[in-house]
């Protein structure tokens, strides 16, 4: 635990809002913001094609393959905004990509529970 930063990002909103904006602008087309801290934009074809790369073939995705799936393309993306911005704290670049990987990748896929006729069934011993 000693090692642990507790402090989270020591950085000024100020700071933050201008490299979120500029974070932002590097991953999507005609990004726009609003009056209530909204925004929009179209996501990049090169962010899609990373999102796209660690979504897998089945229809079907567990807990730990949708978990590894956001894990691997937040790490590309984090990687992809740091090495096309300057200026940007990692944490934040980290934080956002995470954030925003979780969110589109939540968009596509649905939680449920799936029956399968092979398993057993407890109720009917």
């Amino acid at each position: 635990m000693d090692n642990y930063d507790i402090k989270g990002i020591d950085l000024t909103d100020m700071q933050i809002e201008r490299q979120l904006k500029k974070i932002r602008t590097l991953i999507f087309d005609g990004y726009e913001t609003y009056e209530d801290g909204s925004y929009k934009g179209e996501v990049k074809f090169e962010v899609l094609n990373i999102l796209k790369k660690h979504m897998p073939e089945e229809d079907e995705v567990g807990d730990i393959m949708f978990l590894k799936m956001v894990k691997d393309a937040a790490v590309e993306i984090t990687v992809y905004i740091l090495d096309n911005l300057t200026g940007i704290d990692k944490r934040l670049a980290s934080l956002y990509s995470y954030d925003f990987t979780n969110q589109s990748y939540n968009s596509i896929y649905s939680v449920g529970l799936i029956f399968k006729e092979d398993e057993d069934n407890p109720m009917y011993g």
